[in-house]
């Protein structure tokens, strides 16, 4: 890697999870594969183990290029994040990331125009110095959509900026005291057609937006919003309270300090 042009229109393809690339024991500031100015690749069936989370900030994949392929990986146990994306029109899809100790997937900076498809992300936890986990972490105008979201620490999708469309996720189960389905900060996106359930907070949004045709079962808030200017259409709100007990709100229209 690092010899653009050469390295760009290239693939790095395995046979599957039986192809192991594995982070050495102590090591720290490792990307276990770099896509820098490398546009247009792939890396596509084998597996990346962070050993135990070993070192400190580790990444699997790092991705300062554009255009690029990452499809059907296993990733697993990296001390930061499975996924590091720095620029823009990028591909993840199909892969299996757990046990990430920060996020499964982060956007580093604003990229754009990615698309987070059709992966398992689950059990990020928070086994290191920084911010608490997420599942996936994103900055800005991208796609995520199809994914399965389960059992990560602080929130399962956590977005920033605006321009996003988060569409058809199954979403379930944040595992820390104060946690999230999904938030939404900033304006102008798209949330419609996804289940999210088991949080403290099912979803937290921003403004501007449209949010339809959403699942939000067995939360303690299914919805929570600071914002008076928002379409909330079609989408179905029950259990609310299910995590801590008592009563809580479906819906809860105030500021959020957080």
């Amino acid at each position: 890697n690092n010899t653009s042009p050469l390295d760009s229109n290239k693939s790095i393809i395995g046979q599957g999870a039986g192809t192991v690339l594995k982070v050495a024991t102590d090591a720290s500031g490792i990307n276990v594969i770099s896509f820098y100015n490398a546009d247009n690749a792939m890396i596509s069936r084998l597996k990346i183990d962070g050993n135990s989370r070993t070192g400190s900030n580790n990444f699997g994949v790092y991705v300062r290029s554009e255009g690029c392929l990452i499809d059907n990986l296993w990733i697993t146990d990296m001390e930061h994040s499975g996924i590091l994306l720095v620029y823009s029109d990028n591909i993840v899809y199909g892969s299996y990331i757990s046990d990430s100790g920060i996020n499964g997937i982060t956007y580093s900076g604003w990229p754009r125009r990615n698309i987070i498809a059709m992966n398992n992300i689950q059990d990020t936890q928070h086994y290191s110095v920084g911010p608490g986990s997420k599942g996936i972490l994103s900055y800005g105008d991208s796609i995520i959509s199809a994914n399965l979201l389960h059992s990560n620490e602080d929130a399962n999708i956590w977005m920033v900026g605006s321009w996003q469309t988060i569409l058809g996720n199954n979403v379930h189960y944040s595992s820390g005291d104060s946690t999230y389905g999904v938030f939404i900060s900033n304006n102008y996106h798209i949330i419609a057609g996804n289940y999210i359930s088991a949080s403290s907070y099912g979803m937290i949004y921003g403004s501007r937006s449209i949010i339809s045709s959403d699942i939000l079962y067995s939360n303690n808030y299914g919805f929570w919003s600071s914002s008076s200017d928002f379409t909330f259409l079609g989408n179905l709100i029950s259990e609310s309270g299910a995590i801590s007990g008592g009563s809580y709100p479906g819906i809860n229209l105030q500021t959020y300090y957080g």
